[in-house]
């Protein structure tokens, strides 16, 4: 995806993923879909943060010739007729960075959408690959902060208990537990699991191999059923 790709772009396309796959039919339809370069070369002007109202908007516009010069909203209803299922727009999300990159997986039921910290060589293949393990191990959060802290308390809690019913004495709890909660992260947060392509790494240790500076600063994620 070039530098230039629109926010509205990347936007665009996770609510064209969303609106075309929001439904149980009785089998998969036939979704057009509009690749990120069509996206490019149709909205190639980036535009401001949207509202809900404005996101609203979006759905009455003319998107693409793919479309036949329809909107959004007329896409849902005609798809409607075609598979015999209600279609909404159930989710939307958005991502700033100076690089976003995203996936689909194959069945449209995933996409993820993750941002780099600079675009820089190799930033594309990068972005891609970070976004592939984010759809197939399914972080809850991008890193340690990203955790919601009720959840750490659960995950020690827990932990504390495993340790008792194991018959570790009490004073020893807090820093075994300490230890579970690393490996939490380690399983949980995108930037510290294992890459999935090279399990000697990382997906941080993985960036830093396209460049020394380079992080993943960002991380959206839309699962379906």
């Amino acid at each position: 995806m070039s530098q230039t790709l629109s926010r509205y772009a990347v936007q665009l396309a996770m609510v064209l993923f969303i609106a075309g796959c929001a439904s149980t039919p009785p089998q998969a339809p036939q979704i057009q879909r509009i690749s990120p370069e069509e996206l490019e070369r149709i909205m190639p002007k980036p535009v401001p943060n949207l509202t809900l109202e404005e996101i609203v908007k979006l759905s009455q516009a003319k998107v693409s010739a793919d479309f036949n010069g329809i909107t959004v909203a007329e896409k849902l209803i005609e798809q409607t007729g075609v598979i015999g299922e209600k279609i909404e727009i159930g989710s939307f999300e958005r991502l700033e960075g100076p690089f976003v990159g995203s996936y689909i997986h194959a069945g449209n039921k995933i996409a993820t959408l993750v941002a780099l910290s600079a675009n820089v060589a190799g930033a594309e293949e990068a972005a891609r690959n970070v976004a592939m393990q984010a759809a197939a191990m399914n972080p809850i959060a991008l890193n340690e902060a990203g955790v919601d802290a009720a959840i750490i308390e659960k995950e020690i809690e827990i932990a504390k208990e495993q340790l008792r019913a194991e018959g570790k004495p009490e004073a020893m709890l807090e820093n075994i537990s300490k230890g579970k909660i690393q490996r939490f992260y380690k399983d949980n947060t995108l930037v510290n699991q294992d890459y999935i392509k090279d399990g000697s790494m990382s997906v941080a240790g993985y960036i830093k191999t396209v460049d020394a500076g380079l992080t993943v600063t960002g991380l959206k994620r839309v699962a379906l059923g």
